[in-house]
């Protein structure tokens, strides 16, 4: 009989971000990705878009055509102040009435208070009680020594 050979593991060496890797982890988030300063405002006229015309593609194309309700501008472009974004809701809103015909009652009128970015905070109410991060990751540790 054979004698099976002994499995060995080798130590994994943790692996050393090179200089090029550091440089890129510390670049600061911008447009689009999570943490930068647009995020909130560019994630919410990306739904709202989205609400309005049902199609990543068509938010897409619309988004960076210039508009002639924005003297020729791009709605992500004028969107980039205050009152450019609040325009842009509006037209969205006026979009989103025409083109979402089939939306319930209930989305298609939470999209009329979607004015400017600072109308989203507090759109579900204040919360009932303030949870910390502790109190949340203890009560998932709770939940999952009740499921065991």
């Amino acid at each position: 009989m054979e004698k099976k050979a002994k499995k060995t593991h080798r130590s994994i060496q943790p692996h050393q971000a090179s200089e090029e890797d550091r440089v890129w982890l510390d670049i600061a988030p911008v447009g689009r990705e999570f943490g930068s300063p647009d995020y909130e405002r560019l994630t919410a006229l990306d739904w709202a878009a989205f609400a309005a015309f049902q199609s990543w593609e068509q938010v897409r194309d619309w988004l960076s055509a210039p508009n002639p309700q924005l003297d020729g501008a791009s709605p992500e472009d004028a969107s980039r102040a205050p009152e450019g974004f609040g325009q842009v809701m509006s037209i969205l809103v006026t979009v989103g009435g025409r083109a979402s015909e089939n939306l319930p009652v209930q989305e298609r009128d939470s999209l009329m208070g979607l004015t400017d970015i600072n109308s989203l905070k507090g759109m579900f109410g204040r919360p009932t009680k303030r949870v910390s991060i502790d109190d949340m990751n203890a009560a998932i540790v709770r939940r999952s020594a009740k499921k065991k």
